[in-house]
């Protein structure tokens, strides 16, 4: 049996995410949301996690990736070592724009408990990468970085996760319905090519931010 340690939803702005966290809040354990601003991303999407979690009276704790050389973390490393691309490429942005704000947060929030535990929206169907990956489990335990994973969402599918929303009238993120994914992070690492033309069409300003840093 679990220990009760406090319960923090990493919420990204998708509908996974989304539902995943709706699930946790109802838990007498949940402590509120953690956002990680990756700083190149979508800021319709941030603003829709401050809209939500301010509607439903859910704690936010939002934390923001580096900075270097006076610019986003993300531009200075696209500046010094080229545009990312492929896993490998994929892995070290992940440190840099998530993984480093995640171990703060959990340095901040633990509050000197053994481990607080960190709800994913995780889901296997979503993509064939995931379905493979070691962290499509209910549970995950790191207890040597002081948090335990549950993913609550594992096993729902698309359809599931829309009739979720419906029945609890939770809102959508209308980046979700036009890119099809949250834009929380746009570090393009595992982007397809046609990628950065669909966020031209709907989000110019942030096209043309990688478009310049692409030319750089």
């Amino acid at each position: 049996m679990m220990t009760a340690y406090t319960e923090y939803a990493l919420f990204s702005g998708g509908h996974d995410s989304l539902v995943a966290t709706h699930i946790a809040s109802q838990s007498p354990r949940f402590g509120g949301v953690i956002h990680l601003n990756t700083g190149i991303g979508i800021e319709e999407t941030r603003e829709f996690v401050r809209k939500v979690c301010h509607d439903f009276g859910w704690p936010l704790y939002e934390y923001y990736a580096r900075r270097r050389n006076g610019m986003p973390i993300y531009d200075d490393m696209c500046l010094r070592l080229g545009m990312p691309g492929g896993p490998k490429a994929h892995s070290s942005q992940y440190h840099v724009l998530k993984e480093e704000g995640l171990e703060k947060a959990v340095s901040e929030l633990r509050s000197g408990a053994r481990a607080i535990i960190l709800v994913s929206g995780i889901r296997k169907s979503e993509s064939v990468r995931r379905m493979r990956n070691a962290i499509s489990v209910p549970v995950r335990e790191e207890l040597d970085k002081h948090r335990i994973w549950t993913a609550p969402i594992l096993d729902m599918g698309a359809i599931d996760v829309e009739n979720y929303m419906r029945e609890h009238h939770l809102p959508e993120n209308l980046v979700v319905r036009l890119l099809h994914r949250s834009g929380e992070c746009l570090c393009g690492a595992l982007a397809r090519p046609e990628e950065l033309q669909e966020i031209a069409l709907w989000y110019p300003a942030i096209a043309k931010r990688i478009r310049s840093l692409e030319r750089a």
